[in-house]
């Protein structure tokens, strides 16, 4: 990925990556990461990036946890 850009000129981060063991209420995946991008979303302020975050979660059809 280096030397890429996201809309706003903003070089794009590596991701880090973590496999998570199977915690019962969630069931995670032993072969596929969580994926984690710093910065991932750019806003004002906590309540913008939650907002941003809540939008991004509702327009895939998932519920909020």
């Amino acid at each position: 990925m280096s030397g890429e850009t996201r809309s706003t000129g903003a070089p794009l981060a590596e991701p880090q990556n973590f496999l998570l063991s199977e915690q019962g209420f969630v069931p995670n995946n032993p072969t596929l990461p969580v994926l984690l991008y710093q910065r991932a979303v750019m806003a004002e302020d906590a309540e913008g990036t939650a907002a941003v975050m809540e939008a991004l979660f509702a327009s895939n059809g998932w519920p909020a946890q």
